[in-house]
This record gives structure tokens, C-alpha cells and sequence, in this order.
């Protein structure tokens, strides 16, 4: 990393309550006690119901959780199933973006988030599903209660290279990927959870432990305290900080000042 080109953000803009704002900017530094992590560990959920009980997303440490959890609540509806398969030209492995569905499998009721900025949703919105068929689908925004007709979005697979002439950056389309901009979602992994924002989230690892970082991913995902229920008592152990980061992070700042 070149320190001349590093950014440091010192301000946590997601959120806006100003003790859970401080509460995660001590979980970020590793600088935690059963003290500090009481206000969390008093929103404990059975992890079997909690993502039914506040209808917020489970966040998991695995695809396989998640993936269990999902088809779980789809199997519980009544209504008729229907799949619908992504349209595909060109390359584009599925490594390329891992959290758009090549099968997405949908009921009527279905829990599901929005993939992708549009100009009637933003991606992380939640919703149900209230009507589909073979080719439409029309889901209900949980923030405004708003319902819309779903369309199939487009997804790129760019090749960048350098031009041996002028030494500039080139990019050729090498893949198409169409599909409905959306996902089951009674649940979704933390690592796909990033960049992602909600209002109310189940924090589900009494089935799988947190792994490096992944802590303070998955708690500040969340706008508020109060939106926050998890599965399992926190404990310092389970927060972990690299202490390369952590001095590598001080040693920028010093220099700012």
C-alpha cells in the first residue's frame, strides 16, 4: 500500500446515532470488554425464528447457512414455484459477481433484496414478492410499500488491458449477463452483505463462528442498535483485528497530524 495514496476515513457515515456510532468504533479497534459488547449481547434471538421475527435479513458467515435458511422459508409458502434462468453471452464465470442468481427460484411472498441502483429501487432494498408468472414478477419495497414491476437488468464483464501505444487503459465487453435484479433474502452471507446497508438485520453465527474481520462487517451493516438482533452471546475473542492494520492505520494518522 503507498501511504502517499491512502484515504483514511475517520467518520462513520451509515449510521447516525451517536452511541451505537461509538460502540462500533471500538469493535472496529478491537477495543472491547463483555462491558462494552452488553448492549448487543441483550438482543440474543433464537437463531431458528430470529430472521422471521423482525422480518430483517440474516447475515451468516457461510453460503451454506444462508442457502439453508432461505430455502427453508421458500419451502414454507404455498403458492406455485417458479425458476427463472439467467441469460448469459459471451464470458462471464460465475466468480465474476457471485451475488447474482444463475437459477433464482421464486413464490409468491417471498423475501427478496434488490441488486441494483435503478430509478424506481436502490441495491440492498428489501421486499416481498405479491405477484409473478412465467415472465413477470411484481415485488412490494419494504420502505415505502411502493409495488413495481421488475424487469431484467444487464451486467457487464469488461476486459481491461493497456494500449502499447499511448499507454492507456482499454476495455472490451467480453460478457453479458441478464437476469432479475434480485435474490432470496431471509438471508445473505456477510462478505456479500458489504457495501450493503439495513434497517434491521439478524446476526446468525451459534451455527458458525465469526472468522477474521467479519464482526464489525456484520454489525454495522445495520442503521440502528435497535434493528440488531444476534444468535449467540459476543464475546472480545470473537472480535478479531489484524495488529499490522491497526498499526499500519496509526502510523497514517500520525502522519496527518
Amino acid at each position: 500500500i503507498d501511504p502517499d495514496s491512502s484515504t483514511i476515513t475517520t467518520e462513520i457515515h451509515r449510521q447516525h446515532d451517536a452511541e451505537f456510532i461509538e460502540l462500533l468504533n471500538l469493535i472496529r479497534h478491537g477495543d472491547v470488554s463483555m462491558q462494552i459488547l452488553q448492549p448487543i449481547n441483550d438482543r440474543i434471538a433464537n437463531p431458528f425464528y430470529a430472521h422471521s421475527k423482525n422480518q430483517g435479513v440474516t447475515l451468516t458467515t457461510t453460503n451454506r447457512v444462508a442457502d439453508t435458511i432461505n430455502q427453508t422459508e421458500l419451502l414454507k409458502l404455498s403458492d406455485p414455484e417458479y425458476e427463472f434462468e439467467a441469460n448469459i453471452t459471451g464470458e462471464f464465470p460465475e466468480e465474476r459477481n457471485t451475488i447474482i442468481p444463475r437459477s433464482l427460484l421464486l413464490r409468491k411472498g417471498a423475501r427478496v433484496m434488490i441488486l441494483k441502483n435503478t430509478g424506481k429501487f436502490n441495491n440492498g432494498d428489501m421486499g416481498i414478492v405479491t405477484k409473478l408468472d412465467k415472465k413477470n414478477i411484481l415485488v412490494k419495497l419494504d420502505s415505502t410499500s411502493e409495488e413495481f414491476v421488475v424487469l431484467r437488468e444487464k451486467w457487464e464483464n469488461i476486459r481491461y488491458g493497456i494500449d502499447p501505444d499511448s499507454s492507456t487503459i482499454t476495455t472490451e465487453i467480453i460478457g453479458i449477463l441478464e437476469q432479475f435484479p434480485l435474490r432470496l433474502a431471509w438471508a445473505i452471507t456477510i462478505h456479500k452483505s458489504q457495501g450493503m446497508t439495513f434497517d434491521r438485520i439478524n446476526i446468525d453465527y451459534a451455527r458458525s463462528p465469526f472468522v477474521g474481520g467479519q464482526t464489525y462487517v456484520a454489525i454495522s451493516r445495520c442503521r440502528t442498535l435497535g434493528g440488531l438482533t444476534i444468535t449467540k452471546e459476543l464475546y472480545p475473542n470473537d472480535i478479531f483485528v489484524d495488529d499490522r492494520i491497526v498499526d499500519y492505520m496509526n502510523s497514517l494518522q500520525s502522519e496527518t497530524l
